[in-house]
């Protein structure tokens, strides 16, 4: 029995040795796809001998246990409970009306879990110099901890956790191969490849260790339950002040993070007053509605791969487009000067927004020095006024700005060839008995096309409508 363990045990560490190294490659963007499905496949043979050491949650019968905790604690909710809403899952609901800026809830520091409250056995861990620089995997092992611990003080939240989520940790190949082409491809892959980077990283730690108090975390330590705790930071995170410093930490709010999101603005915030996280009523809501709170502005992309939903009319989106200035350009030396003084990458990812403004200062100076011709670029290089460049007044003729502004379109034009064949309304109606990760993705696709198709019909291709 120890033999079989132990070479069980062994296999498991020949293979994160092995995902460490793939994970830490240098590769290019053509062989990212090919990383990825080499690191899937090494996850799924760990997650395959780590089968047996699983941990099981059910999260439906401990929300009520939850609420009781919380209000016993001493949290203000009685203007809201916990149900279950169609196409959301759980969220919270308003026992009654409110109007905006009404107290929805209130919830003292010492139910909110951060690296100060909870886990104090894990200092070994947290002066790791790794940690030091991602708080939020700290904030991750610390629940993991919690979680394998008997008697937790943290029971009642932990268990009323999801048991998954539908981060892109969660999915495979098969459902991100749709988005290959796509730039949300390479942020989901960069992810995924990072948590298994480190899940590697901190097995191997965990197996040498001889601390005695890290013993239940290096038993229960598996990939399954690693992305399981980086999914609920990821998807549950807020800053709060540190007591008695000025500084921020990276905190999970019990009962407060069941709201689900919705446009608008922050309404939440840690009075110092009363040493508690503090929500108010964004806009009026009536008895038996759905609570929603405003997560922040991002991206679609950002919340398809960090949160694991898309939130319909999200007017923070954009788009990123990659643009350089190619080694073989015979005015590269000009070019790259010029981009220097500006302080602007070579290459970079530029992020275009629907509207009046969808082409950023930086973005514009990028692509009138690309098209800029020697004697302009000699002109710019020794003038003062070089900053102009960023500016849609800058004094520069009709013919560069319609030859930048057509580059761009058509740039975006070609991208859009590889959305042209989705018809949105068919996709939608396909989906609806498709895995929720498989659901996700077609989602993302199809608002990563809505977005470039906005962007096109806003780039002005006269400079007198710029």
């Amino acid at each position: 029995m120890l033999n079989t363990m132990k070479a069980k045990i062994d296999k498991i560490l020949k293979n994160c040795e092995q995902l460490f190294s793939v994970c830490s490659q240098n590769i290019e963007d053509n062989q990212s796809w090919h990383n990825f499905v080499e690191i899937d496949g090494i996850l799924n043979r760990i997650m395959e001998l780590e089968k047996a050491e699983v941990i099981e949650i059910d999260r439906y019968d401990s929300l009520k246990d939850l609420t009781e905790w919380v209000k016993h604690e001493g949290a203000c909710i009685d203007n809201v409970s916990i149900a279950f809403f169609p196409n959301y899952g759980y969220g919270l609901q308003a026992n009654n009306d409110m109007n905006e800026n009404d107290l929805i809830l209130q919830i003292p520091r010492k139910l909110i879990f951060n690296v100060h409250t909870a886990a104090p056995e894990l200092e070994i861990i947290k002066s790791d110099i790794i940690l030091k620089q991602m708080p939020n995997i700290a904030l991750a092992l610390a629940l993991l901890f919690e979680r394998c611990k008997n008697s937790s003080k943290w029971n009642f939240y932990i268990k009323s956790l999801p048991r998954s989520y539908s981060t892109v940790l969660y999915m495979k190949p098969q459902d991100l191969e749709i988005l290959k082409g796509c730039p949300s491809l390479d942020g989901a892959i960069k992810q995924i490849r990072n948590v298994a980077r480190q899940y590697a990283y901190f097995k191997m730690i965990l197996h040498k260790t001889k601390n005695d108090s890290l013993t239940k975390l290096k038993k229960s330590f598996t990939y399954e339950n690693f992305r399981w705790a980086v999914s609920t930071v990821m998807t549950r995170q807020n800053m709060i002040p540190v007591k008695n410093e000025d500084k921020m930490i990276l905190s999970l709010i019990p009962f407060w993070d069941m709201c689900n999101h919705e446009e608008g603005r922050i309404t939440t915030n840690f009075d110092l007053s009363t040493n508690s996280c503090e929500c108010f009523a964004m806009r009026h809501f009536k008895k038996s509605d759905q609570i929603f709170i405003h997560y922040g502005s991002r991206t679609s992309t950002e919340f398809f791969i960090h949160s694991g939903f898309l939130p319909e009319n999200n007017h923070n989106d954009s788009f990123r487009l990659r643009l350089g200035i190619s080694h073989l350009d015979p005015l590269k030396e000009q070019r790259i000067y010029l981009l220097n003084k500006l302080g602007l990458p070579i290459n970079h990812e530029y992020t275009l927004r629907p509207g009046n403004e969808v082409i950023s200062g930086s973005l514009l100076a990028f692509l009138r020095i690309f098209h800029f011709s020697k004697s302009e670029l000699i002109k710019w290089m020794n003038s003062e006024n070089f900053c102009m460049l960023t500016e849609s007044s800058c004094d520069i003729s009709n013919d560069i700005h319609c030859k930048a502004m057509s580059y761009i379109k058509v740039r975006l034009e070609l991208l859009m060839q590889r959305y042209k064949s989705i018809n949105e309304e068919t996709i939608l109606n396909e989906i609806q008995d498709m895995p929720l990760t498989r659901q996700l993705v077609w989602k993302m696709k199809l608002s990563e096309k809505n977005i470039m198709k906005n962007i096109l019909s806003d780039i002005p291709i006269s400079k007198d409508n710029n």
